[in-house]
């Protein structure tokens, strides 16, 4: 009796491990476990305590199925729900790109064929061009939306304004204010001509509708055609160009020959327009000082957002003004054309992989 009593417990051992090993065997009825110890002399309390155990087990068995479905229910609901978000994200981009400037014919022999065909191949985008003036530009968003806005503005007197603004932080907020922006900005160059009237007034406005402590910077070029080049065969401007800045990055100009010329200065020489104001939404009232310089025959003039010069690479080290000011000086002395282009190819070689941080964006204008 003795031996049999010492026998059982290593059985009843035996018996939970395969329980717990197998759930499926907690749903068999109870003499399912009760049969081996039939006779075995194990005491009704030893017998209702085990009985007991086996009921945690197959509730706690239960609920662990209801939580798993449960959980597959939340995660079917969060995978719909990115969907939608990503389809509404996907919208609200197209919306946004079309904030930027239409694309035009780089040449009288594209067609709109031609036009879409380049669009997908290449970053850069030509926004206008005539037989004196060509006007490029490239835009990135580190984000599904992004808070860089260019754009290019034909006006019926044959000026254009070129205008770049960047929207402190990223994302879906800001691209919120580009739109804003892209709205008033519209009117005030309808309603005013000089940039700095315009950047007046626009801080202004823009100062009564956001209210979130987001800031702009931006900077807004009218080049206005001289006409005088078209007397003579002697050097004069192609154009003049009127200028205003709001706390955005100086714009750089490379001279060509005719100003180099004229002002005894180096063919190739690197100038940049330092008539600047405080940033759009810091202060209603707030002053913009007027910029102006003139415009000839092989002159490039490059604006860009600071994403572009405060991009970094793996080491987090930046690329730098002075490091693009070259660049464009290399590029105009050694590629005819698709400067844009090779100039996001030398930040990509710069960063090494190094995801953006912010958006970026570029505008060149070239006088023929």
């Amino acid at each position: 009796m003795a031996d049999t009593q010492t026998t059982y417990p290593t059985t009843f051992k035996i018996r939970i491990s395969a329980a717990v090993m197998k759930p499926e065997t907690m749903f068999l009825s109870d003499k399912v476990f009760a049969s081996p110890f039939s006779g075995s002399g194990l005491s009704e309390d030893s017998m209702n305590a085990l009985q007991a155990e086996v009921g945690m087990l197959q509730a706690r068995l239960t609920q662990s199925k209801i939580l798993e479905e449960q959980l597959t229910s939340l995660n079917t609901q969060l995978y719909d729900r990115n969907n939608q978000v990503e389809k509404e994200l996907y919208v609200a981009r197209q919306l946004q790109q079309s904030l930027l400037p239409p694309f035009v014919a780089d040449s009288q022999e594209q067609d709109q064929a031609a036009i879409a065909a380049d669009a997908m191949q290449a970053f850069e985008h030509c926004h206008y061009r005539n037989d004196y003036l060509r006007i490029t530009g490239v835009y990135l968003p580190c984000d599904s939306l992004g808070g860089d806005l260019y754009d290019v503005l034909p006006f019926p007197d044959g000026s254009v304004g070129v205008a770049v603004a960047d929207v402190s932080g990223h994302g879906v907020p800001a691209g919120f204010i580009t739109a804003i922006f892209k709205a008033a900005f519209y009117r005030m160059t309808h309603t005013y001509d000089a940039p700095w009237d315009i950047i007046y007034h626009l801080n202004n406005e823009l100062m009564d509708i956001i209210k979130t402590g987001d800031y702009i910077t931006g900077l807004y070029t009218r080049l206005t055609p001289e006409l005088s080049h078209l007397r003579d065969e002697n050097i004069h401007p192609r154009f003049k160009l009127d200028y205003a800045g709001a706390g955005h990055p100086y714009p750089y100009v490379y001279r060509g020959k005719d100003f180099s010329a004229l002002h005894n200065i180096p063919e190739g020489s690197i100038q940049r327009l330092e008539e600047n104001g405080m940033p759009m939404v810091w202060v209603k009232g707030a002053d913009y000082p007027a910029g102006s310089t003139q415009l000839y025959p092989g002159d490039v003039v490059l604006l860009f957002t600071d994403g572009v010069s405060e991009m970094k690479n793996a080491h987090d080290a930046m690329f730098g003004e002075d490091a693009l000011g070259k660049l464009l000086g290399k590029l105009m002395r050694e590629r005819p054309f698709r400067r844009l282009d090779a100039i996001i190819s030398t930040l990509s070689d710069f960063t090494e992989g190094h995801p953006l941080d912010d958006d970026l964006s570029i505008v060149l204008i070239e006088v023929f």
